[in-house]
């Protein structure tokens, strides 16, 4: 049902969301907050959703458009990303205000349910991780 997954990088988290390209569903999957070991454990998404064809990973550029130090780290982790699974179609996109529009959409759910959300372990991260995959698929 999955077939592409969604990576929002940063230096202390990473957040996961997978999708389906036919139909449009993205849904919010996990938060790494040691990217350290993400290597060991991205083995288990691919298990998880053994239909993933293609991971993307959102790319940071400032309003110039140029890189900034978290653009580094991103060209570093795809780099990292290529040897580790070498078979893993991975694309990049560029990304701006997903973090934004990932706390927006917190805070409406949050509104409508009642409930804070952020202690049922879900994360700005996860939520930008599904904006960058709805770049991706233009949604």
């Amino acid at each position: 049902m999955f077939d592409i997954i969604g990576i929002d990088w940063g230096l202390s988290k990473i957040g996961i969301s997978v999708g389906n390209t036919e139909n449009g569903l993205i849904l919010p999957v996990d938060i790494l907050l040691s990217p350290n070991n993400f290597f060991e454990k991205f083995p288990f998404y691919l298990l998880k959703y053994p239909l993933i064809k293609t991971v993307v990973i959102g790319y940071p550029l400032n309003t110039k458009l140029e890189k900034t130090a978290t653009t580094i780290g991103v060209d570093q982790f795809v780099l990292d990303f290529k040897k580790h699974f070498p078979f893993q179609a991975v694309k990049t996109v560029l990304e701006r205000g997903t973090t934004k529009s990932a706390q927006n959409t917190i805070k409406l759910m949050e509104k409508s349910t009642g409930k804070n959300l952020k202690n049922k372990k879900l994360s700005d991260d996860q939520f930008a991780a599904m904006e960058i995959l709805k770049i991706y698929l233009k949604i």
